[in-house]
């Protein structure tokens, strides 16, 4: 079963790095982008995992720590990738 990953961005040059970093670093799981400026669903589902700060990125449900207070970190995304 694939691994589901999940980017929350505002379309800005930030976001559009880490998302394009993690689909060369993570391109066989399922990746899903979320702008929160072009979908009120993106808004809707941001809200109900709690993200209050963008980019923000989300793996199998669970969003990740680094996420929550700082930017994001490859190193976690992998850990939580292999959990």
């Amino acid at each position: 079963m694939k691994n589901r990953i999940e980017i929350f961005t505002a379309g800005c040059p930030l976001c559009d790095e880490t998302v394009k970093e993690i689909e060369n670093n993570f391109s066989e799981n399922e990746i899903n982008i979320y702008n929160l400026n072009e979908s009120r669903k993106a808004g809707e589902k941001s809200k109900s995992y709690g993200i209050n700060k963008i980019p923000a990125v989300v793996v199998n449900g669970n969003l990740l720590n680094c996420c929550k207070s700082d930017k994001v970190n490859i190193k976690e995304i992998k850990d939580a990738l292999n959990n």
